[in-house]
């Protein structure tokens, strides 16, 4: 657990948008969250926004 806090207080989880600004993924590919479609899937919008995985 205190190495997934670490590693959200860094921006270090791999979302889609962390993986395309280090050139992983291409700017081809969707970047809107897995979960609830909506909104790019980030970080912050994984922990603390979305709806869908606010509830697990």
């Amino acid at each position: 657990m205190l190495c997934l806090v670490w590693r959200i207080s860094l921006d270090g989880v791999t979302a889609e948008l962390n993986l395309a600004r280090r050139g992983i993924l291409s700017n081809q590919d969707p970047s809107q969250c897995v979960f609830c479609g909506v909104m790019d899937e980030s970080t912050n919008h994984l922990f603390l926004p979305c709806s869908k995985s606010y509830c697990v």
